[in-house]
Protein backbone atom coordinates (compact mmCIF):
# COMPACT_ATOMS: atom_id res chain seq x y z
CA UNK A 1 0.00 0.00 0.00
CA UNK A 2 2.55 2.48 0.96
CA UNK A 3 4.88 1.58 -2.22
CA UNK A 4 1.57 2.49 -4.40
CA UNK A 5 0.78 5.87 -2.90
CA UNK A 6 4.39 6.43 -3.13
CA UNK A 7 4.20 5.78 -7.14
CA UNK A 8 1.18 7.67 -7.03
CA UNK A 9 2.21 10.79 -5.10
CA UNK A 10 5.53 10.55 -7.43
CA UNK A 11 3.42 10.69 -10.91
CA UNK A 12 1.78 13.61 -9.76
CA UNK A 13 4.71 15.23 -9.24
CA UNK A 14 6.33 14.39 -12.49
CA UNK A 15 2.94 16.00 -13.79
CA UNK A 16 4.54 19.36 -12.06
CA UNK A 17 2.26 19.78 -8.80
CA UNK A 18 4.57 20.53 -5.72
CA UNK A 19 5.26 17.80 -3.18
CA UNK A 20 3.63 19.48 -0.36
CA UNK A 21 0.06 20.06 -2.37
CA UNK A 22 0.42 16.35 -3.28
CA UNK A 23 0.50 16.03 0.33
CA UNK A 24 -2.37 17.82 1.01
CA UNK A 25 -4.47 16.69 -1.73
CA UNK A 26 -3.82 13.29 -0.14
CA UNK A 27 -4.84 13.88 3.26
CA UNK A 28 -7.83 15.66 1.78
CA UNK A 29 -8.80 12.32 -0.03
CA UNK A 30 -8.21 10.95 3.51
CA UNK A 31 -5.54 8.60 2.54
CA UNK A 32 -7.83 7.32 -0.08
CA UNK A 33 -5.83 6.57 -3.44
CA UNK A 34 -8.46 8.31 -5.55
CA UNK A 35 -6.89 9.47 -8.44
CA UNK A 36 -9.67 11.57 -9.80
CA UNK A 37 -10.22 13.60 -6.48
CA UNK A 38 -6.74 14.06 -5.78
CA UNK A 39 -6.66 15.45 -9.42
CA UNK A 40 -9.44 17.65 -8.37
CA UNK A 41 -8.57 19.05 -5.69
CA UNK A 42 -4.72 19.93 -7.47
CA UNK A 43 -5.97 21.72 -10.21
CA UNK A 44 -8.59 23.83 -8.28
CA UNK A 45 -5.66 24.91 -5.76
CA UNK A 46 -3.05 24.61 -8.24
CA UNK A 47 -0.06 27.78 -7.45
CA UNK A 48 0.03 30.20 -9.89
CA UNK A 49 3.24 29.45 -10.87
CA UNK A 50 2.31 26.05 -12.64
CA UNK A 51 0.86 27.84 -15.56
CA UNK A 52 4.04 28.71 -16.99
CA UNK A 53 4.64 25.24 -17.55
CA UNK A 54 2.02 25.36 -20.31
CA UNK A 55 3.10 26.68 -23.47
CA UNK A 56 0.98 29.54 -24.41
CA UNK A 57 -0.14 31.29 -21.23
CA UNK A 58 1.61 34.29 -19.45
CA UNK A 59 2.40 34.19 -16.08
CA UNK A 60 1.05 37.78 -16.22
CA UNK A 61 -2.09 37.02 -16.92
CA UNK A 62 -4.50 39.57 -16.20
CA UNK A 63 -7.62 38.83 -13.34
CA UNK A 64 -8.02 37.19 -10.28
CA UNK A 65 -6.88 33.43 -10.41
CA UNK A 66 -8.76 31.56 -7.61
CA UNK A 67 -5.38 28.95 -7.27
CA UNK A 68 -3.57 31.99 -5.65
CA UNK A 69 -6.17 31.77 -2.89
CA UNK A 70 -4.87 28.50 -1.08
CA UNK A 71 -5.14 27.30 2.13
CA UNK A 72 -1.95 29.69 3.40
CA UNK A 73 -3.02 32.59 2.46
CA UNK A 74 -6.99 32.16 3.17
CA UNK A 75 -6.37 30.03 6.08
CA UNK A 76 -9.40 27.59 5.25
CA UNK A 77 -10.25 26.10 2.03
CA UNK A 78 -12.63 28.65 -0.09
CA UNK A 79 -16.52 28.01 0.20
CA UNK A 80 -18.14 27.33 -3.00
CA UNK A 81 -19.37 30.94 -3.25
CA UNK A 82 -16.31 32.24 -2.96
CA UNK A 83 -14.98 30.48 -5.69
CA UNK A 84 -18.20 31.40 -7.58
CA UNK A 85 -17.09 34.59 -6.63
CA UNK A 86 -14.17 34.87 -7.49
CA UNK A 87 -14.57 33.09 -10.51
CA UNK A 88 -16.58 35.82 -12.08
CA UNK A 89 -14.60 38.57 -11.14
CA UNK A 90 -11.86 36.74 -12.91
CA UNK A 91 -14.08 36.61 -15.98
CA UNK A 92 -14.29 40.28 -16.06
CA UNK A 93 -17.12 41.38 -13.93
CA UNK A 94 -16.95 44.18 -11.48
CA UNK A 95 -17.49 42.88 -7.95
CA UNK A 96 -20.67 44.96 -6.99
CA UNK A 97 -22.07 43.44 -9.47
CA UNK A 98 -21.00 39.61 -8.33
CA UNK A 99 -21.79 40.23 -4.73
CA UNK A 100 -25.45 41.46 -5.55
CA UNK A 101 -25.84 38.80 -8.47
CA UNK A 102 -25.17 35.81 -5.71
CA UNK A 103 -26.80 37.42 -2.82
CA UNK A 104 -30.08 37.72 -5.17
CA UNK A 105 -30.11 34.63 -7.27
CA UNK A 106 -28.40 32.45 -4.59
CA UNK A 107 -24.85 31.12 -3.93
CA UNK A 108 -26.07 27.79 -5.43
CA UNK A 109 -26.97 28.91 -8.85
CA UNK A 110 -24.17 27.58 -11.31
CA UNK A 111 -21.62 30.19 -12.54
CA UNK A 112 -23.11 30.04 -16.15
CA UNK A 113 -26.70 31.27 -14.58
CA UNK A 114 -24.73 33.89 -12.77
CA UNK A 115 -22.70 35.29 -15.72
CA UNK A 116 -26.14 35.53 -17.80
CA UNK A 117 -28.33 37.48 -15.39
CA UNK A 118 -25.00 40.05 -15.05
CA UNK A 119 -24.23 40.23 -18.32
CA UNK A 120 -28.18 40.77 -19.23
CA UNK A 121 -28.36 43.46 -17.11
CA UNK A 122 -25.49 44.99 -18.58
CA UNK A 123 -26.96 44.54 -22.30
CA UNK A 124 -29.82 46.60 -20.55
CA UNK A 125 -27.74 49.16 -19.96
CA UNK A 126 -26.25 49.20 -23.76
CA UNK A 127 -30.01 49.71 -24.51
CA UNK A 128 -30.87 45.94 -24.42
CA UNK A 129 -33.70 44.49 -22.27
CA UNK A 130 -32.34 43.60 -18.57
CA UNK A 131 -33.30 46.19 -16.15
CA UNK A 132 -30.18 47.97 -15.60
CA UNK A 133 -27.81 47.04 -12.95
CA UNK A 134 -28.29 43.99 -11.06
CA UNK A 135 -27.73 45.62 -8.04
CA UNK A 136 -30.65 47.82 -8.99
CA UNK A 137 -32.81 45.24 -9.78
CA UNK A 138 -35.87 44.71 -8.20
CA UNK A 139 -37.10 40.73 -7.78
CA UNK A 140 -40.16 39.41 -6.58
CA UNK A 141 -39.95 36.98 -3.66
CA UNK A 142 -40.60 34.44 -6.71
CA UNK A 143 -37.51 35.09 -8.12
CA UNK A 144 -35.87 35.09 -5.71
CA UNK A 145 -37.22 31.94 -4.66
CA UNK A 146 -35.68 30.32 -8.36
CA UNK A 147 -33.23 32.10 -9.02
CA UNK A 148 -32.95 33.20 -12.46
CA UNK A 149 -32.31 29.45 -14.11
CA UNK A 150 -35.97 28.38 -14.97
CA UNK A 151 -34.46 24.99 -15.78
CA UNK A 152 -33.45 26.43 -19.32
CA UNK A 153 -30.73 23.95 -20.75
CA UNK A 154 -28.26 23.97 -17.94
CA UNK A 155 -27.13 20.95 -18.27
CA UNK A 156 -24.65 19.87 -15.13
CA UNK A 157 -23.45 23.32 -15.01
CA UNK A 158 -20.38 24.08 -12.74
CA UNK A 159 -17.39 25.69 -12.16
CA UNK A 160 -14.69 24.35 -14.27
CA UNK A 161 -12.50 21.46 -13.25
CA UNK A 162 -12.67 20.98 -10.09
CA UNK A 163 -15.51 22.36 -8.33
CA UNK A 164 -18.87 20.21 -7.16
CA UNK A 165 -21.69 20.42 -9.41
CA UNK A 166 -25.85 20.88 -8.45
CA UNK A 167 -27.51 17.83 -7.66
CA UNK A 168 -29.96 16.98 -9.94
CA UNK A 169 -33.46 15.72 -8.62
CA UNK A 170 -34.07 12.61 -11.01
CA UNK A 171 -37.19 10.97 -9.35
CA UNK A 172 -38.99 14.87 -9.87
CA UNK A 173 -37.46 15.93 -12.80
CA UNK A 174 -35.69 18.99 -11.70
CA UNK A 175 -33.38 21.14 -13.62
CA UNK A 176 -31.94 23.95 -12.43
CA UNK A 177 -34.67 25.24 -10.09
CA UNK A 178 -37.62 24.42 -13.10
CA UNK A 179 -40.06 21.37 -11.96
CA UNK A 180 -41.18 19.27 -14.62
CA UNK A 181 -43.67 16.10 -14.51
CA UNK A 182 -40.87 13.64 -15.05
CA UNK A 183 -37.40 13.24 -16.04
CA UNK A 184 -36.88 15.08 -19.45
CA UNK A 185 -37.02 12.41 -21.73
CA UNK A 186 -38.51 11.32 -25.19
CA UNK A 187 -37.45 14.21 -27.91
CA UNK A 188 -37.35 12.83 -31.09
CA UNK A 189 -38.35 14.09 -34.63
CA UNK A 190 -41.31 15.92 -35.05
CA UNK A 191 -44.34 13.63 -34.27
CA UNK A 192 -47.16 13.76 -37.09
CA UNK A 193 -49.43 12.56 -34.36
CA UNK A 194 -49.47 15.73 -32.27
CA UNK A 195 -50.53 18.45 -34.63
CA UNK A 196 -53.10 18.30 -36.92
CA UNK A 197 -53.43 17.83 -41.07
CA UNK A 198 -55.92 19.82 -41.43
CA UNK A 199 -55.55 23.55 -42.25
CA UNK A 200 -57.01 25.74 -39.58
CA UNK A 201 -55.58 29.28 -40.36
CA UNK A 202 -54.99 32.15 -41.28
CA UNK A 203 -53.50 32.89 -38.59
CA UNK A 204 -51.62 30.24 -37.98
CA UNK A 205 -49.98 30.19 -34.83
CA UNK A 206 -46.19 28.74 -33.63
CA UNK A 207 -45.03 28.86 -30.06
CA UNK A 208 -41.43 27.64 -28.70
CA UNK A 209 -41.40 27.10 -25.51
CA UNK A 210 -38.74 26.01 -23.10
CA UNK A 211 -38.34 21.93 -23.28
CA UNK A 212 -37.44 21.10 -19.49
CA UNK A 213 -40.06 23.33 -18.40
CA UNK A 214 -42.56 20.21 -19.76
CA UNK A 215 -45.75 21.25 -17.22
CA UNK A 216 -45.54 24.63 -17.64
CA UNK A 217 -45.70 23.74 -21.51
CA UNK A 218 -48.79 21.46 -21.16
CA UNK A 219 -50.42 23.96 -19.05
CA UNK A 220 -49.95 26.64 -21.60
CA UNK A 221 -50.96 23.96 -24.59
CA UNK A 222 -54.67 24.07 -23.45
CA UNK A 223 -55.00 27.79 -24.60
CA UNK A 224 -53.86 27.36 -28.00
CA UNK A 225 -56.33 24.19 -28.38
CA UNK A 226 -52.76 22.18 -29.56
CA UNK A 227 -50.50 19.47 -27.85
CA UNK A 228 -46.96 19.95 -28.24
CA UNK A 229 -44.83 18.17 -30.39
CA UNK A 230 -41.16 17.97 -28.11
CA UNK A 231 -38.34 17.77 -30.91
CA UNK A 232 -34.34 17.58 -30.65
CA UNK A 233 -32.58 19.61 -33.03
CA UNK A 234 -30.03 16.69 -33.04
CA UNK A 235 -32.28 15.15 -35.44
CA UNK A 236 -32.00 18.01 -37.88
CA UNK A 237 -28.32 19.19 -37.02
CA UNK A 238 -24.75 18.29 -35.36
CA UNK A 239 -26.43 19.99 -32.04
CA UNK A 240 -28.80 19.10 -29.14
CA UNK A 241 -31.40 21.61 -28.26
CA UNK A 242 -34.50 20.24 -26.66
CA UNK A 243 -37.91 22.31 -27.15
CA UNK A 244 -41.53 22.29 -27.40
CA UNK A 245 -43.47 23.73 -30.33
CA UNK A 246 -47.26 24.49 -29.91
CA UNK A 247 -48.49 25.10 -33.36
CA UNK A 248 -51.73 24.31 -35.51
CA UNK A 249 -49.51 24.48 -38.93
CA UNK A 250 -50.49 20.69 -40.96
CA UNK A 251 -48.21 18.35 -40.70
CA UNK A 252 -48.44 16.28 -43.84
CA UNK A 253 -46.19 17.49 -46.77
CA UNK A 254 -43.51 18.59 -44.34
CA UNK A 255 -39.95 18.40 -45.57
CA UNK A 256 -36.21 19.22 -44.65
CA UNK A 257 -34.39 22.24 -45.96
CA UNK A 258 -31.82 21.67 -48.49
CA UNK A 259 -28.90 21.29 -48.27
CA UNK A 260 -29.50 18.98 -44.98
CA UNK A 261 -26.95 19.61 -42.46
CA UNK A 262 -24.78 16.91 -41.65
CA UNK A 263 -25.12 15.36 -38.62
CA UNK A 264 -21.86 14.47 -36.81
CA UNK A 265 -19.06 17.10 -35.68
CA UNK A 266 -16.46 15.58 -37.99
CA UNK A 267 -19.30 15.75 -40.95
CA UNK A 268 -19.11 19.55 -40.38
CA UNK A 269 -15.91 20.44 -39.76
CA UNK A 270 -13.62 17.61 -40.41
CA UNK A 271 -10.77 19.15 -40.09
CA UNK A 272 -11.11 18.04 -36.64
CA UNK A 273 -10.46 14.43 -37.05
CA UNK A 274 -6.96 14.13 -37.71
CA UNK A 275 -6.54 15.22 -34.13
CA UNK A 276 -9.11 13.52 -32.28
CA UNK A 277 -8.49 11.45 -29.74
CA UNK A 278 -9.89 7.87 -29.32
CA UNK A 279 -11.29 8.13 -26.10
CA UNK A 280 -13.30 11.32 -26.99
CA UNK A 281 -16.65 9.67 -28.14
CA UNK A 282 -18.70 13.15 -28.87
CA UNK A 283 -20.39 12.52 -32.30
CA UNK A 284 -22.62 15.76 -31.95
CA UNK A 285 -22.35 18.82 -29.64
CA UNK A 286 -25.11 19.72 -26.58
CA UNK A 287 -27.31 22.74 -26.61
CA UNK A 288 -25.27 26.29 -27.30
CA UNK A 289 -25.05 27.96 -24.20
CA UNK A 290 -25.16 32.31 -23.94
CA UNK A 291 -21.73 32.46 -23.39
CA UNK A 292 -18.12 30.68 -24.08
CA UNK A 293 -15.48 28.58 -21.82
CA UNK A 294 -13.51 31.55 -19.83
CA UNK A 295 -9.90 31.29 -20.17
CA UNK A 296 -9.16 29.59 -16.77
CA UNK A 297 -11.20 26.39 -18.43
CA UNK A 298 -8.41 26.02 -21.14
CA UNK A 299 -5.59 26.69 -18.82
CA UNK A 300 -6.35 24.35 -16.51
CA UNK A 301 -7.25 21.70 -19.11
CA UNK A 302 -4.04 21.88 -21.26
CA UNK A 303 -2.25 21.93 -17.92
CA UNK A 304 -3.27 18.85 -17.45
CA UNK A 305 -3.30 17.69 -21.10
CA UNK A 306 0.89 18.66 -21.27
CA UNK A 307 1.21 16.32 -18.04
CA UNK A 308 -1.04 13.28 -18.89
CA UNK A 309 -0.61 10.51 -21.34
CA UNK A 310 -4.27 9.22 -21.86
CA UNK A 311 -4.40 7.91 -18.44
CA UNK A 312 -8.11 7.38 -18.21
CA UNK A 313 -9.21 9.26 -14.71
CA UNK A 314 -8.02 12.26 -16.76
CA UNK A 315 -9.30 11.88 -19.86
CA UNK A 316 -12.68 11.62 -18.49
CA UNK A 317 -12.36 14.67 -16.83
CA UNK A 318 -11.19 16.27 -20.27
CA UNK A 319 -14.07 14.73 -22.22
CA UNK A 320 -16.35 16.02 -19.82
CA UNK A 321 -15.04 19.71 -20.14
CA UNK A 322 -15.34 19.32 -23.65
CA UNK A 323 -19.14 18.51 -23.55
CA UNK A 324 -19.48 21.00 -20.83
CA UNK A 325 -18.33 23.60 -23.30
CA UNK A 326 -18.77 21.86 -26.67
CA UNK A 327 -15.22 22.16 -27.43
CA UNK A 328 -13.49 20.73 -30.39
CA UNK A 329 -9.96 19.45 -31.04
CA UNK A 330 -7.77 21.78 -32.93
CA UNK A 331 -4.42 19.93 -32.65
CA UNK A 332 -2.47 17.41 -30.61
CA UNK A 333 -3.56 18.04 -27.03
CA UNK A 334 -4.97 21.43 -27.99
CA UNK A 335 -8.95 21.89 -27.83
CA UNK A 336 -10.81 25.17 -28.67
CA UNK A 337 -14.33 26.50 -28.24
CA UNK A 338 -16.32 26.95 -31.85
CA UNK A 339 -16.25 31.19 -32.72
CA UNK A 340 -19.34 32.66 -32.96
CA UNK A 341 -19.19 31.74 -37.38
CA UNK A 342 -18.72 28.12 -36.57
CA UNK A 343 -22.27 28.26 -34.07
CA UNK A 344 -23.89 30.49 -37.10
CA UNK A 345 -23.00 27.57 -39.36
CA UNK A 346 -24.24 24.60 -36.77
CA UNK A 347 -27.49 27.14 -36.34
CA UNK A 348 -28.18 26.88 -39.66
CA UNK A 349 -27.66 30.80 -39.90
CA UNK A 350 -25.74 32.67 -42.75
CA UNK A 351 -22.26 33.22 -42.45
CA UNK A 352 -21.94 36.28 -40.37
CA UNK A 353 -25.23 37.00 -39.31
CA UNK A 354 -23.97 38.25 -35.76
CA UNK A 355 -20.71 40.11 -37.59
CA UNK A 356 -19.90 43.59 -36.02
CA UNK A 357 -20.63 42.90 -32.57
CA UNK A 358 -18.27 42.18 -30.20
CA UNK A 359 -17.54 38.45 -29.31
CA UNK A 360 -19.74 38.32 -26.11
CA UNK A 361 -22.21 39.75 -27.49
CA UNK A 362 -22.67 37.78 -30.72
CA UNK A 363 -22.03 34.37 -28.29
CA UNK A 364 -24.90 35.50 -25.97
CA UNK A 365 -27.24 36.34 -28.97
CA UNK A 366 -26.67 32.88 -30.87
CA UNK A 367 -27.39 31.23 -27.40
CA UNK A 368 -30.47 32.51 -27.78
CA UNK A 369 -31.53 31.29 -31.54
CA UNK A 370 -33.73 28.89 -32.48
CA UNK A 371 -31.92 26.00 -34.84
CA UNK A 372 -33.18 27.15 -38.19
CA UNK A 373 -32.92 23.57 -39.91
CA UNK A 374 -35.84 22.55 -37.30
CA UNK A 375 -38.29 25.35 -37.45
CA UNK A 376 -37.68 25.41 -41.32
CA UNK A 377 -38.90 22.03 -41.16
CA UNK A 378 -42.42 23.13 -39.83
CA UNK A 379 -42.43 26.15 -41.58
CA UNK A 380 -41.91 23.92 -44.62
CA UNK A 381 -45.29 23.11 -45.50
CA UNK A 382 -46.26 27.32 -45.72
CA UNK A 383 -44.15 26.99 -48.94
CA UNK A 384 -46.98 25.26 -50.78
CA UNK A 385 -50.26 27.42 -49.08
CA UNK A 386 -48.49 30.67 -49.73
CA UNK A 387 -46.87 30.59 -53.20
CA UNK A 388 -47.33 34.38 -53.79
CA UNK A 389 -46.02 35.44 -49.97
CA UNK A 390 -46.57 35.56 -46.52
CA UNK A 391 -47.30 37.81 -43.78
CA UNK A 392 -45.71 37.52 -40.54
CA UNK A 393 -46.15 39.01 -37.41
CA UNK A 394 -42.80 37.55 -35.18
CA UNK A 395 -43.02 38.34 -31.47
CA UNK A 396 -39.91 38.31 -29.39
CA UNK A 397 -38.13 38.06 -32.84
CA UNK A 398 -34.30 37.97 -30.89
CA UNK A 399 -31.81 37.75 -34.24
CA UNK A 400 -34.47 36.54 -36.64
CA UNK A 401 -33.54 32.74 -36.82
CA UNK A 402 -37.55 32.07 -37.65
CA UNK A 403 -37.15 34.89 -40.79
CA UNK A 404 -34.35 33.24 -42.29
CA UNK A 405 -36.16 29.51 -42.07
CA UNK A 406 -38.55 31.18 -43.67
CA UNK A 407 -35.84 32.83 -46.41
CA UNK A 408 -34.38 29.59 -46.56
CA UNK A 409 -37.34 27.59 -47.87
CA UNK A 410 -37.59 30.42 -50.53
CA UNK A 411 -40.95 31.95 -48.64
CA UNK A 412 -41.43 35.50 -50.03
CA UNK A 413 -41.64 37.75 -47.04
CA UNK A 414 -44.78 40.00 -48.15
CA UNK A 415 -44.47 41.65 -44.34
CA UNK A 416 -42.77 41.08 -41.30
CA UNK A 417 -44.01 42.63 -38.21
CA UNK A 418 -41.06 42.27 -35.93
CA UNK A 419 -41.11 43.07 -32.33
CA UNK A 420 -37.95 42.96 -30.45
CA UNK A 421 -36.60 45.32 -27.29
CA UNK A 422 -32.49 44.51 -27.69
CA UNK A 423 -31.02 47.17 -30.52
CA UNK A 424 -28.47 44.94 -31.63
CA UNK A 425 -31.12 42.09 -32.30
CA UNK A 426 -32.96 44.62 -33.83
CA UNK A 427 -29.63 45.06 -36.08
CA UNK A 428 -28.88 42.12 -37.16
CA UNK A 429 -32.22 41.41 -38.10
CA UNK A 430 -32.50 44.63 -40.27
CA UNK A 431 -28.79 43.39 -41.70
CA UNK A 432 -30.09 40.03 -42.85
CA UNK A 433 -33.00 41.81 -44.42
CA UNK A 434 -31.11 43.71 -46.61
CA UNK A 435 -28.29 41.76 -47.38
CA UNK A 436 -30.67 39.10 -48.94
CA UNK A 437 -32.24 41.11 -50.67
CA UNK A 438 -36.33 40.63 -49.41
CA UNK A 439 -38.55 42.37 -51.16
CA UNK A 440 -41.08 43.01 -48.72
CA UNK A 441 -41.70 45.50 -45.70
CA UNK A 442 -39.89 44.66 -42.35
CA UNK A 443 -41.91 47.17 -39.44
CA UNK A 444 -39.62 47.04 -35.98
CA UNK A 445 -41.23 47.49 -33.32
CA UNK A 446 -39.19 47.31 -29.93
CA UNK A 447 -41.95 46.90 -27.21
CA UNK A 448 -44.39 44.23 -27.33
CA UNK A 449 -46.65 46.39 -25.15
CA UNK A 450 -47.19 48.28 -27.78
CA UNK A 451 -49.26 45.79 -29.42
CA UNK A 452 -52.75 46.17 -28.10
CA UNK A 453 -55.83 48.63 -29.01
CA UNK A 454 -56.05 50.85 -31.49
CA UNK A 455 -52.62 50.51 -32.42
CA UNK A 456 -52.98 46.66 -32.89
CA UNK A 457 -56.07 46.88 -35.10
CA UNK A 458 -54.41 49.83 -37.21
CA UNK A 459 -51.59 47.91 -38.26
CA UNK A 460 -52.85 44.20 -38.77
CA UNK A 461 -55.39 46.09 -40.82
CA UNK A 462 -52.91 48.01 -42.54
CA UNK A 463 -50.78 45.08 -43.49
CA UNK A 464 -54.01 43.29 -44.34
CA UNK A 465 -54.31 40.31 -41.77
CA UNK A 466 -51.68 37.61 -40.71
CA UNK A 467 -50.98 34.47 -42.02
CA UNK A 468 -48.49 33.29 -39.23
CA UNK A 469 -47.69 34.93 -35.63
CA UNK A 470 -44.65 33.16 -34.43
CA UNK A 471 -43.23 33.21 -31.30
CA UNK A 472 -41.44 31.91 -28.45
CA UNK A 473 -39.91 31.59 -24.83
CA UNK A 474 -36.42 33.38 -24.18
CA UNK A 475 -33.20 30.49 -23.54
CA UNK A 476 -32.32 32.08 -19.70
CA UNK A 477 -35.29 31.74 -18.06
CA UNK A 478 -36.22 33.64 -14.94
CA UNK A 479 -36.21 37.26 -16.50
CA UNK A 480 -36.31 36.88 -20.46
CA UNK A 481 -33.38 38.89 -22.97
CA UNK A 482 -36.81 39.75 -24.86
CA UNK A 483 -38.84 41.91 -22.66
CA UNK A 484 -39.09 45.31 -21.42
CA UNK A 485 -39.49 45.96 -18.13
CA UNK A 486 -38.63 43.81 -15.16
CA UNK A 487 -42.19 43.09 -14.14
CA UNK A 488 -42.80 41.13 -17.06
CA UNK A 489 -41.36 37.34 -16.24
CA UNK A 490 -40.48 34.46 -18.59
CA UNK A 491 -43.60 32.91 -17.97
CA UNK A 492 -45.87 35.78 -19.02
CA UNK A 493 -44.11 35.92 -22.77
CA UNK A 494 -47.01 33.16 -23.67
CA UNK A 495 -49.49 35.58 -21.92
CA UNK A 496 -48.83 38.30 -24.19
CA UNK A 497 -48.31 35.97 -26.96
CA UNK A 498 -51.66 34.74 -26.80
CA UNK A 499 -53.41 37.24 -25.69
CA UNK A 500 -51.70 39.51 -28.49
CA UNK A 501 -52.88 35.96 -30.96
CA UNK A 502 -56.34 35.77 -29.84
CA UNK A 503 -56.84 40.21 -30.57
CA UNK A 504 -55.40 39.57 -33.95
CA UNK A 505 -58.08 36.92 -34.83
CA UNK A 506 -60.73 39.15 -33.50
CA UNK A 507 -60.13 41.95 -35.73
CA UNK A 508 -59.07 39.50 -38.51
CA UNK A 509 -62.31 38.16 -38.19
CA UNK A 510 -64.49 41.98 -38.15
CA UNK A 511 -62.14 42.69 -41.47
Amino acid sequence: MADSTSMMVDRFIEMGFPAEKVRKALEHAGGRQDEEAILEWLVAHQENDLSTDIEGFSSSSEGVDMADFDDKSLGAELTEKDRKFLYLVEMGFAEDEVSSCIDICGEHESVEVLADAIYAAQVDRRGGSYGGNFADRDLSADDKAIGTSGGVKRKNVGDPLGNKRRPHNKQFGQVDGAFCSGPVVGFDLPNESTSTSIAEGPPYFYFESLACSRQRVRDESPFLGKQPEFVDSKHFSVAARERSYIHNLPTLGRFHINPTQPKTIHGVFPETAKWWPAWDTRTQFNCFRTMTAPATVFKKMRLVLAKCDDHQVYCKKILDECKEWNLIWVGPKNVAALDPGEVEKVLGLPRDHTRGFKMTDRYWCLGNSVQVDTVAYHFSVLKAMFPSGIRVLSLFSGIGGAEVALGRLGINLKVVVSTESSEMNRNILRTWWDQSKQTGELIQIDDVQRLKGDYLETLVRRVGGFDLIIGGSPCTGGKGHNLVGNELEQSSVFGHYSLILEQVKQVMRRM
